[in-house]
């Protein structure tokens, strides 16, 4: 819409004043983990305004915490395929971060474009037979 200045507030006080607007918006960064910012629509012709508000939310980065082991699986049947429960990982991946904050998603690839949907029921075709003599 045009006619229309858009500014972005930390408090409520100074959007109503139209002060200390947020210099770069697109470069903003947060001063408190959950934070509300304000903004203010002015028209420019009528000088009426309005404001409303938005939380930013901001979540530390998951770590892995260990490198994961190999997964040792019987192949009973010997037909090189058997279903696999991938979740088992997510211990050892996530380590003492808390599991309900977090969602471990396992791939067949390193770029993750072909996500595994069921990775408590993965069926692996990909099972090395090591022969003892």
């Amino acid at each position: 819409q045009t006619d229309i200045s858009i500014s972005y507030h930390t408090s409520n006080s100074d959007a109503l004043t139209n002060n200390n607007p947020i210099p770069n918006p697109l470069d903003y960064e947060n001063i408190s983990a959950t934070q509300d910012i304000f903004v203010r629509l002015t028209n420019t012709t009528t000088l009426c305004y309005t404001i409303t508000t938005f939380k930013i939310n901001a979540f530390a980065v998951p770590q892995i915490a260990t490198q994961p082991g190999n997964l040792i699986i019987d192949d009973l049947d010997n037909d090189g395929v058997e279903i696999v429960d991938l979740t088992a990982q997510n211990p050892d991946i996530l380590g003492a971060q808390d599991i309900t904050e977090f969602e471990v998603i396992y791939s067949t690839d390193a770029t993750f474009s072909s996500v595994i949907p069921d990775p408590e029921n993965y069926t692996s075709d990909r099972i090395f037979r090591n022969h003892l003599l």
